[in-house]
This record gives structure tokens, C-alpha cells and sequence, in this order.
């Protein structure tokens, strides 16, 4: 089965953060085709250890070293199967629905090649 999102999550000592937002984004996925990677620049908080044991469906890509936001997200993207990407920080919570809205936004005009949410 195709995946239709990839969720590309970079993570540096985000411990406090990361589990609430893994928790969101799964409450959304529940039987979608969406597949979930972290990516963790060499942490030392345990917040990989973590997010490996409280979400096993998580792909979790361990660096040995920092290796900056850009360079790991494109570590993410190379791994990544999805039809559309979402490049999400770790101190992010979604609100329900919003990940639909912005997928439902994205496929209805295929002459929309990024598109960014409302933070708040």
C-alpha cells in the first residue's frame, strides 16, 4: 500500500518536547497511510530511547553526531516513501483535523507544490 504522508521529525535534546508531539500526530494518522520518522542528532537526554519505546510504529534514525537541521532533515527525506512530505518540529502539537484540512488542500489543487500550516 502506498504511503501518502511522510512526517519528518529532527529531534536534539527534545526530550520535554517530542513525546507530546508524537502523540498528536499518531491520534491523526489512526488508519491512514502515513508513515512517521524521527530523525535524532545525537541526543543525549534519552529522548530517543524514549520515543522508540513509548512508539515502536515510529521509524527513528539515529545520528552519531549533530549534524545540523538541514543536513538531518535531508537524511529524512532520503528515507522517506510518502506522496507528500511534512517537515514538523518536536515542540509541535496538532490540533485535530489539521493535518486532513492541509492534505484535503494539497490534492484538490495539484498546482499547489508547498504549502504551510497556521501556527499558534
Amino acid at each position: 500500500m502506498p504511503v501518502e504522508l511522510s512526517v519528518i521529525i529532527v529531534n536534539h535534546n527534545g526530550r520535554a518536547y517530542l513525546a507530546d508531539c508524537l502523540s498528536s500526530l499518531l491520534r491523526e494518522r489512526s488508519r491512514r497511510r502515513w508513515e512517521v520518522l524521527v530523525v535524532d542528532n545525537a541526543s543525549r537526554d534519552g529522548s530517543a530511547e524514549e520515543a522508540k519505546k513509548k512508539f515502536p510504529e515510529v521509524g527513528l534514525i539515529r545520528n552519531e553526531k549533530n549534524m545540523g537541521f538541514a543536513a538531518a532533515n535531508n537524511l529524512g527525506l532520503a528515507r522517506c516513501r510518502g506522496e507528500f512530505v511534512l517537515f514538523l518540529n518536536p515542540d509541535t502539537r496538532l490540533e485535530a483535523g489539521s493535518l486532513r484540512t492541509l492534505l484535503g488542500g494539497m490534492k484538490a489543487d495539484p498546482g499547489i507544490g508547498a504549502a504551510g500550516p497556521v501556527l499558534l
